[in-house]
Order: structure tokens, then C-alpha cells, then sequence
């Protein structure tokens, strides 16, 4: 009785990790840039990931995983007027952060991502600690893997549906790193989650120069 129970239990969190694993696959599917209404896709490369799904608590291997990511250079910085982007004729979002000489753009690692949650969620004072947010993709999947379950869905309505959202003074844009070619950081074998952070973000405002 004991064991048929267990395997009951064991198969009921697959079904929920596959589910999670799934609605992850489909938003980020809606934040990958889309392609382009006329002519042939200006991808470049192809980068392949494959990764096993947990069937129990004791970690044991299940279904393999494989996930594609095509790379562009026609992805925009998320800053307006950019003329690197102008120049690679990058495909222009509906919204972006304005230019400013003398401001700064906040780009958050994962952890303060998390922290800063109520923060995000506050628009009077968001608008003061930091009117411009530069978010990256791979920044924003590892904070949903880190945070629990409320706050990962907390994250997931932030960010759903748009590419970049506005609310009055606040601009926050969601920027696609792991689908540039100039900003694409492949991860190595036992990397720990904040130097790949660290890495991606530094691979961006690199990639970025003077514009960010």
C-alpha cells in the first residue's frame, strides 16, 4: 500500500513538473523576438541544449529535453536610437527606453531581481530608484527557477505578454540576450547561477558600448 501510494505521489509531481515545464517553454516562445513579416529569417546560428526532466525526489533522470535557440543580429538593444541596432537594421519594438545622456539604466543580476519584487510591483517608488530597467532573458528564466512558486508567478505577470510595458514614469524592457549573437553566453559545465548572471550582463553592456 505503502509504495503504491509513493508511486502515485511520484507521478503526480512529474505531471506538475512537465505542466511547469511546459507553460516555461510557451512564455518564452511569446519573448523571443518574432520573425520578420517579409523575406527569409536573419538567423545565424543555431544552439542546441538538452537537459533531463526530475520523475522523483531523489533526482533520478527522466525524459530528455531539447531546446533550440536560433541567433540573430537583428534583435534591438532595447534603447532608443541606437545606431549599432540602426546599422544591423534590427527590427524595432513598439516601446523602448528613452535615451539619456546623463541617467543611468539599471540591469539586475537574478538575486536582485528577486529582492526587488515589491519594488518592481510599486510604481511611485520605482519611478525614483530606477526609471530605466534593462532586464535580460537568461536573467529573468533563472530567477523564475530560483524563486518559489508565488513569486515566480508574481514575476511571470510582470513580464507576460510583452516584450516591454509602461507604466507612467516606470519603462522596464525585457531584453532577448540569449537569441543576439553579440550578447549569447554559452554555459559550462558546474557554473554557478550568479557568475553566468554576471557574464551575460557583462557580455551585454560590452556588446552595448556606449550606448548603454
Amino acid at each position: 500500500m505503502a509504495w503504491q501510494l509513493q508511486e502515485q505521489e511520484e507521478a503526480r509531481r512529474l505531471r506538475v513538473l512537465l505542466q511547469q515545464q511546459q507553460q516555461e517553454d510557451a512564455e518564452t516562445r511569446q519573448l523571443r523576438v518574432g520573425l520578420r513579416q517579409h523575406g527569409a529569417p536573419r538567423w545565424e546560428d543555431v544552439y542546441t541544449t538538452t537537459s533531463f526532466v526530475e520523475r522523483s525526489r531523489r533526482r533520478k533522470p527522466g525524459a530528455m529535453k531539447a531546446q533550440e535557440r536560433y541567433l540573430r543580429r537583428d534583435v534591438h538593444c532595447g534603447v532608443a536610437s541606437c545606431a549599432t541596432c540602426r546599422h544591423a537594421r534590427a527590427l524595432l519594438p513598439p516601446q523602448v527606453l528613452p535615451r539619456v545622456n546623463d541617467g543611468e539604466y539599471v540591469i539586475p543580476d537574478a538575486f536582485s531581481l528577486l529582492q526587488c519584487m515589491e519594488l518592481l510591483e510599486e510604481e511611485t517608488l520605482f519611478s525614483r530608484a530606477a526609471p530605466r530597467l534593462l532586464v535580460l532573458e537568461s536573467v529573468l528564466q533563472a530567477a523564475l527557477k530560483l524563486a518559489p512558486s508565488r513569486d515566480a508567478s508574481r514575476l511571470r505577470k510582470f513580464f507576460r505578454g510583452e516584450d516591454q510595458r509602461i507604466e507612467g514614469d516606470v519603462r522596464v524592457y525585457l531584453f532577448p540576450d540569449q537569441h543576439h549573437m553579440d550578447t549569447f553566453v554559452e554555459p559550462t559545465m558546474d557554473e554557478v547561477q550568479t557568475v553566468r548572471d554576471d557574464r551575460a550582463i557583462l557580455k551585454t553592456v560590452e556588446c552595448g558600448g556606449g550606448e548603454v
